[in-house]
C-alpha cells in the first residue's frame, strides 16, 4: 500500500500472518488488504505501513502520525490487556495516537477460519456487556479507525461528583433536590438468581449517587421503601435516560412496585437507530461514542460480603457516569446524519406506550378485528389474481417453491440466496435482494405486497377473552 504525503501516515501492527499472506509470501495481502485500504482512506489517512507484532518494540520503526494495533496478540503485546477490554479506545503508542481493534483478516472472513483466540461470534444477550459477533468485526474495525481522526473526547462530566451514599437520609435529600424537568441518567443492578434489586444509581446535575437496596444477605436496607417511593416521584417529574428500558423499568414496576413516568429516553434504542447492525450493549456503546476506559469487568453477578456490595455500587455509579457520556456522543453523531434525530425522537416516543401495552395488554374491538381480517383476505385474493395474470399459470403466492419455480426456473434469474443444500431460496431478505437485482419485474412487487398483507392479517389471529 502506497503512502500519500498530503495525508497523515498510519502504521498497522499485525498479530500474525493470514493464510493469504502465507500462500502469497507477503504481508497483509488479499481481501484484507483492500478492506484496510478502504477503511484508512475513509478516515482520511494515507496508505498504511504494515509491521508484524514481533517488531512492535523495535526502535528503528518509522515515525507514524497514527497507529492501528490489530488482533489479540498485538493488542496484548502492546497494551498488556485483552482486546475486548480496550478495543476502540484511543491510546498512546510510541508517543503517537493509536487505536486497538480486530485483525483485518478476521474482519473479512465470514467465520473464524484463522483460529483466532478472539470471540468467535457468540453474541450473548447481556445489556451491559456481550461478546462481539464475528460477522460484526468488519463494522467495528471501520468505526475504530474513524476514531483516530475524530478526536472523540471522553464526554464525561469533569465536574461530576460521585457519592456512594449509604445513608438513606442523604439519598432522600439528593432525590428531593432534583428539580422538575431535569434529565437523570439511571441504572440498576439486580440479583439474577433472586430477582432482588441490589442497588440503583442516578447521575443528575453534576452529582452521581447510588443506594443499596438489598445487601449480600438479601436483607432490605433501612428506609429502602421510603427511598424507592421518592425515586418513583423523581421518575414522574424528570426525563429518565436509561440503557435497555424494556428490562429495567418493567423490572422495577413488576417486582418492586415502582411506576415509571412518560418521559423516557433509551440509549440502546438510540444506538440501534444510528448503527442498526452493531452490538447494542453498554460496553459497545462506550467504546463507540466515548473514549472512557472499559469498566465492565468490575461487574459482580452476586455479592457475598460488605466489600462486594460496595464494589457493585461503585460499578453502578460508573455506569451512569458513562451513560451520560454515551448520550452526549450519540447526540453529536445524530446531528451529523440527516434524519437521525427524527428517528431517535420517534423511537423514544414509543417507549412508554410500548411498555404499558406489554404490561397491561391492548384493548381490542372484535368487530374491527374481524373487518381487518376480511379486508386482508380480500386484498390477498386480488394480489393472487394479479399474479396469475402476470405469470400465466395458477401460482400460489404463499408457496415458496412455486415462487422459486417462477423466478429461477421460468425467468432464469440468478439465485441471490441459497439453502444449506444449495437450492435457491426466497426467504427473509432474499426477495428484497432479488428486487434490487431485477427491479423491473412487477411480480416482485406483487409478492412483496402479498407477504406484507399475509403477515399483517396473520397477526390478527389471536385469542381474545
Amino acid at each position: 500500500m502506497t503512502s500519500q504525503s498530503s495525508k497523515p501516515k498510519v502504521g498497522i501492527v499485525l498479530s500474525r500472518l493470514s493464510r493469504y499472506d502465507v500462500q502469497n509470501g507477503g504481508i497483509l495481502v488479499g481481501p484484507a488488504a483492500k478492506f484496510v485500504t478502504d477503511c484508512v482512506a475513509a478516515a482520511g489517512l494515507a496508505g498504511a505501513d504494515i509491521y508484524p507484532v514481533e517488531y512492535h518494540d523495535d526502535d528503528t520503526l518509522q515515525h507514524m502520525d497514527y497507529w492501528i494495533i490489530t488482533g489479540d496478540a498485538a493488542v496484548k503485546a502492546v497494551t498488556g490487556q485483552q482486546i475486548n477490554n480496550i478495543r476502540g479506545r484511543l491510546i498512546q503508542y510510541r508517543n503517537t495516537p493509536a487505536v486497538c481493534t480486530f485483525s483485518p483478516q478476521d474482519c473479512c472472513d465470514p467465520r473464524n477460519f484463522e483460529g483466532s483466540a478472539e470471540d468467535d461470534g457468540d453474541e450473548g444477550t447481556g445489556k451491559d456487556t456481550a461478546p462481539t459477533a464475528f460477522r460484526n468485526y468488519r463494522g467495528w474495525f471501520a468505526q475504530d479507525v474513524k476514531k483516530l481522526r475524530c478526536n472523540i473526547p471522553n464526554h464525561a462530566d469533569p465536574s461530576c461528583r460521585r457519592e456512594a451514599a449509604r445513608s438513606p437520609l442523604v439519598v432522600m435529600c439528593l432525590l428531593k433536590a432534583i428539580p422538575a424537568g431535569s434529565t437523570i441518567y439511571f441504572d440498576i443492578e439486580s440479583n439474577i438468581r433472586t430477582n432482588m434489586l441490589s442497588c440503583w444509581s442516578i447521575n443528575c446535575n453534576h452529582v452521581a449517587f447510588g443506594h443499596l437496596v438489598y445487601d449480600y444477605r438479601g436483607q432490605l436496607q433501612p428506609m429502602a421503601v421510603e427511598v424507592l417511593a421518592e425515586l418513583a416521584q423523581v421518575f414522574e417529574r424528570t426525563t429518565v435516560v436509561i440503557h435497555n428500558s424494556s428490562f429495567d423499568l418493567p423490572f422495577l414496576a413488576c417486582f418492586h412496585g415502582i411506576p415509571f413516568g412518560r418521559q423516557i429516553r433509551d440509549t440502546m434504542l438510540q444506538h440501534h437507530r444510528l448503527f442498526p447492525e452493531l452490538e447494542k450493549s453498554l460496553a459497545h456503546c462506550i467504546s463507540l461514542y466515548t473514549n472512557l476506559p472499559n469498566h465492565k469487568g468490575m461487574s459482580i453477578n452476586e455479592t457475598h460480603n460488605y466489600d462486594q456490595d460496595s464494589r457493585l455500587l461503585e460499578y453502578n455509579l460508573q455506569d451512569v457516569v458513562a451513560l451520560r457520556a454515551v448520550d452526549v456522543g450519540q447526540s453529536q453523531v445524530a446531528a451529523s446524519l440527516a434524519g437521525a434525530q427524527a428517528s431517535i425522537d420517534q423511537v423514544n416516543r414509543s417507549i412508554y406506550p410500548y411498555l404499558i401495552a406489554g404490561m397491561h395488554g391492548i384493548r381490542v374491538d372484535p368487530g374491527e378485528r374481524m373487518m381487518a381480517q376480511l379486508n386482508g383476505a380480500a386484498k390477498a385474493a386480488q394480489l393472487e389474481r394479479i399474479a396469475r395474470v402476470l405469470v400465466g399459470w395458477d401460482i400460489e403466492l404463499a408457496s415458496n417453491p412455486q415462487a422459486i419455480r417462477y423466478f429461477h426456473t421460468q425467468m432464469e434469474y440468478d439465485a441471490v440466496d441459497k439453502t444449506a443444500t444449495g437450492a435457491p431460496s426466497l426467504k427473509g431478505a432474499a426477495l428484497y435482494k432479488l428486487k434490487l437485482k431485477y427491479p423491473h419485474n412487477p411480480m416482485l412487487d406483487v409478492l412483496l405486497r402479498f407477504r406484507e398483507t399475509a403477515k399483517a392479517t396473520s397477526m390478527l389471529h389471536f385469542l381474545t377473552p
